[in-house]
């Protein structure tokens, strides 16, 4: 393991570029999901068993959904802008930290 990116920061690669996501989709699979499970829930209280908890839960995360689809909507414009920015031009190869070794000449 190499210990010189914990001490040197400066020794550590670049970091990746994140990959662009539609966020919507996302959200949207969650939600549909949860709502899924809340028609289980609903199937098994029309059986007559005791759904409380279960419910609460399914309502909970289709309403956690729903919150973040109005934050994405609203927030769509400031990821995408990110997103679309160019990457950070590499460093110059002339600017090191230590000097390179002087070349031998041959006789």
């Amino acid at each position: 393991m190499k210990l010189a990116p914990i001490f040197d920061p400066d020794a550590r690669r670049p970091s990746p570029r994140p990959v662009q996501v539609d966020l919507r989709c996302i959200f949207l699979f969650g939600t549909g999901a949860w709502i899924l499970a809340l028609v289980v829930v609903g199937i098994l209280a029309l059986t007559g068993m005791t759904v409380t908890k279960p419910l609460i839960v399914c309502l909970s995360g289709v309403g956690v959904g729903i919150l973040l689809m109005i934050w994405e909507h609203f927030n769509r414009w400031d990821y995408r802008r990110l997103a679309q920015q160019p990457d950070p031009e590499p460093e110059e190869a002339s600017v090191r930290r230590c000097s390179p070794l002087p070349a031998r000449s041959r006789q």
